[in-house]
């Protein structure tokens, strides 16, 4: 005897079966979403974090530190034009010093090597990003390491070839063009260097609000 098909429960059970895989696509689609939007949280948090330390540390230490050395160039200059050993040798000894910074964030170097940095939607914020740690803050490294070269160089030597360290005296005329001429690029390469330390506060500062600002629309 002919059975007959009852195409309706068939339908029915196929209907089934395929809200039931797109139901569970559905939720495990939720689910990555909910986790990556709480891993772009932490990343926007500890990204914000960083900024802050990095503007405080140019602010409170950097930007004074460099401004100070800028002014003792001055003085050893005055020195040097008055004919004055014991003050170039003094300030010269003392306050030619090295001191550099440039941001670096495990937080941005942690997203890009994961491919998280893929999460922020925003194309110009990731730009901003990319912007800041990949160019502005190795321009602030590569004026660290031209003002430190040119010490390391020049100053020092012309530092050795002038100084009897054991009797404590610098032999310097009034009009030494090569010391003059040398500690003033030198002070060019450091105001340089504060100059761009200020623009990283700026751009930090902005990238911070647009941070935050993106953090609070999550």
């Amino acid at each position: 005897m002919k059975q007959s098909i009852n195409w309706t429960e068939h339908l029915l059970n196929f209907a089934a079966v395929i809200l039931g895989v797109l139901l569970a696509f559905q939720i495990s689609n939720m689910a990555e979403n909910r986790k990556a939007q709480t891993e772009l949280k932490i990343i926007y948090r500890s990204l914000i974090e960083e900024l802050d330390n990095h503007n405080e540390v140019y602010r409170d230490f950097q930007i004074p530190f460099q401004k100070a050395q800028i002014a003792n160039i001055d003085t050893v200059i005055e020195a040097i034009a008055s004919g004055q050993p014991d003050e170039v040798l003094g300030q010269m000894s003392v306050d030619f010093s090295i001191n550099n910074y440039f941001p670096t964030s495990s937080t941005y170097i942690s997203a890009v090597s994961s491919g998280k940095l893929g999460l922020i939607a925003d194309l110009k914020l990731k730009d901003d990003l990319i912007t800041y740690y990949d160019i502005l803050a190795k321009e602030a490294e590569l004026r660290g390491s031209s003002q430190r070269d040119f010490l390391a160089t020049r100053i020092v030597e012309w530092m050795i070839k002038n100084t009897d360290y054991l009797d404590l005296d610098i032999r310097v005329f009034a009009k030494d063009r090569e010391a003059v001429n040398s500690l003033l690029v030198y002070q060019g390469l450091t105001k340089n260097k504060v100059r761009q330390y200020e623009k990283l506060i700026d751009k930090g500062e902005e990238l911070r609000s647009k941070l935050q600002e993106a953090l609070n629309d999550m």
